[in-house]
């Protein structure tokens, strides 16, 4: 019988093709919904721009990075799901949370000063019922401070409670538009202390 002699280069070639197919099943069979052509199933991905710089982070709430501010880290009260975006220096600058606590759902949109939360629109829900919309304007923290600014203007939807809240610059409420669960309106001028000096509607 004649033998045959196979090139070396073919066996080379011959064993890199197997390697490559069985390496792809095997990561195929334990990861089986990461990807195919409809989905991609991952728990983070980060967006960068040309640089490598982080611009954009999604995420489930294990893998959620902490919040950066000039360079330092710092711990979050909560760990949300959601989106994380980054400015030019790599500062956060806002994001898209979603969140539970203690049987109770939160969900936020804020975008933020250099140095603490600018705006932001939240819900807020419990397993007892109770709820919470609302939309919230801040001024800025002192410079060389973080997350200190007071809040200037409340507009928010509770337990069926509707009211549009005016805040002076240390944070006092003076001006409450307000329309209860029963319908009954009232418009109020307010001290610093919160006392009512003036119904406007009586």
């Amino acid at each position: 019988m004649k033998t045959v002699k196979i090139p070396v280069s073919f066996l080379v070639a011959y064993s890199a093709i197997v390697s490559v197919i069985l390496l792809f099943l095997l990561v195929s069979f334990k990861t089986p919904n990461s990807f195919n052509e409809d989905e991609i199933s991952l728990k983070r991905i980060n967006i960068t721009d040309e640089q490598g710089n982080i611009r954009l982070v999604i995420s489930n709430e294990e893998r959620i990075p902490p919040p950066i501010l000039n360079g330092k880290e710092y711990k979050r009260a909560i760990s949300p799901a959601g989106l994380i975006f980054y400015d030019k220096e790599g500062n956060e600058c806002g994001g898209l949370a979603l969140s539970s606590k203690d049987e109770t759902d939160i969900s936020a949109l804020v975008f933020d000063y250099s140095n603490m939360d600018a705006l932001g629109m939240r819900v807020i829900d419990t397993k007892d019922g109770d709820y919470n919309a609302g939309f919230i304007i801040n001024d800025p923290s002192p410079k060389g401070t973080l997350g200190r600014g007071n809040s200037r203007i409340l507009l928010e939807n509770s337990n069926g409670d509707a009211q549009l809240l005016l805040h002076d610059a240390e944070g006092n409420p003076r001006l409450k538009i307000s329309v209860d669960e029963d319908g009954n309106a009232s418009f109020n001028l307010l001290d610093k202390n919160g006392n009512i000096t003036k119904d406007i509607l009586k």
